[in-house]
């Protein structure tokens, strides 16, 4: 009920569709604005070695919201500043074909995307230093409410405040 709750707030802030519609298949997008993107294996060593957080952006190269989030969110200054102080971003295709490593099993993106339930792009993951997935979001997400969710795990609340207390205020 709680991860129900956060993603109808989220969905409410944002005034904004949770997942995108099908469409032509374009050109694999680049990653845009200031974050500093890797692949999913530097990624997670990058992670473990800085004991920061992952955040895994999770999309299709059909997606318009996904875009949308690179255009917008992840180009944000204050996003971007935060992301490249506390967190390790990575982009995972889920459509891609690429083998990556996740908790010592080998995956393609595609299977990857699929293990962590990921119905709808975009879909944004935060996992731990350790590889822990602990929070998922599906949807487009506006800058000000993604800043709030980096805030929420820079500022360690995630240990004791559920997602939606500390988005609403209501702790």
């Amino acid at each position: 009920m709680k991860k129900f709750t956060i993603l109808a707030m989220i969905s409410l802030a944002i005034l904004s569709s949770i997942s995108c519609a099908g469409g032509k298949k374009e050109a694999p997008r680049a990653a845009a604005g200031p974050v500093a993107w890797m692949g999913w294996d530097q990624a997670l060593a990058a992670a473990d070695a800085d004991a920061k957080f992952v955040v895994v952006d999770v999309y299709t190269d059909w997606c318009g919201w996904c875009k949308v989030m690179d255009e917008k969110t992840y180009s944000d200054p204050a996003v971007s500043e935060l992301m490249q102080k506390s967190f390790v971003a990575v982009k995972l295709n889920a459509e891609g074909n690429k083998t990556v490593s996740y908790l010592g099993k080998g995956y393609t993106e595609t299977e990857l995307a699929r293990s962590f339930n990921v119905s709808g792009y975009p879909t944004t993951i935060f996992l731990g230093s350790d590889g822990s997935v602990l929070e998922k979001i599906p949807g487009y997400i506006e800058a000000p409410i993604f800043k709030k969710v980096l805030d929420y795990f820079d500022s360690d609340s995630y240990k004791n405040t559920s997602l939606d207390q500390y988005i609403t205020g209501k702790q």
